[in-house]
């Protein structure tokens, strides 16, 4: 079956009505579109009904149970400094991690103070256990809760990291990481972090597919990921400068 799932602006919550129309997909891949046709995904059916939601500056689609080991599997095309999912890159580098517990001013300060990440320090961050060392004038600046809270948001999920695999091509950086949960919980499974990231330029950052599973994710999985973000399009304009693409 081919068939386009358009996003409709019309919300309800954080849910967008979905609806579908024919289009030119290949057969059992299906396509995500935003209202203003500013960006685009495609994926194999196989993966399941996506729920979609926004995030901090972007645009988050999650497959609930599509992934490795029936977890989930995330895709966002984003805006901003780029921030990787699933704490790929340490606890303050997720879109979603930090704005709960920090207030909007001390959110801003701390995106402001990171460093950015690029197609070229990618790894290098992935492999890093502390996001937060060279940054000691800004956390002087804080106060001692927010530090705590910093402290604690820079290890979570990201843990010892172990980096397995990590390489870039062009602008597209791929990698697979085993981590542990936290300092506090040392006796957690560790678990795999994997996926791809497209470092984009203009209206979008960037458009990435991650994943998190108890498994080491097979070659045929690291690839699926690395196919779907490919498939994004992007405004101004979505280019890939991988050798070969």
């Amino acid at each position: 079956m081919k068939r386009d799932v358009l996003l409709v602006a019309v919300m309800l919550g954080c849910q967008p009505i979905l609806t579908t129309c024919a289009s030119s997909v290949p057969d059992n891949w299906s396509t995500l579109t935003l209202p203003d046709k500013s960006a685009q995904v495609t994926f194999p059916d196989s993966l399941g009904t996506p729920g979609t939601d926004h995030i901090i500056a972007g645009w988050l689609i999650v497959f609930p149970r599509g992934g490795a080991n029936g977890r989930s599997i995330h895709i966002s095309v984003s805006t901003g400094p780029v921030l990787i999912l699933e704490g790929a890159a340490g606890g303050l580098y997720d879109p979603g991690y930090a704005p709960p517990l920090l207030e909007e001013d001390e959110l801003a300060r701390l995106r402001k103070a990171l460093p950015p990440l690029t197609a070229a320090n990618l790894c290098r961050a992935i492999a890093s256990n502390s996001s937060l060392s060279g940054l000691d004038p800004y956390l002087k600046r804080e106060s001692s809760a927010t530090q705590e809270q910093l402290r604690f948001l820079d290890s979570f999920g990201h843990w010892q990291p172990e980096v397995l695999e990590c390489h870039g091509d062009g602008n597209v950086v791929s990698f697979v990481e085993h981590v542990g949960l936290s300092p506090e919980s040392p006796g957690s499974k560790r678990t795999y972090v994997f996926g791809t990231v497209v470092f984009l330029k203009g209206r979008y950052s960037c458009a990435q597919a991650v994943q998190r599973s108890l498994l080491p994710p097979t070659a045929e999985e690291r690839e699926l990921m690395r196919r779907i973000v490919l498939t994004v399009r992007a405004s101004n304009p979505f280019q890939v400068t991988a050798p070969g693409k």
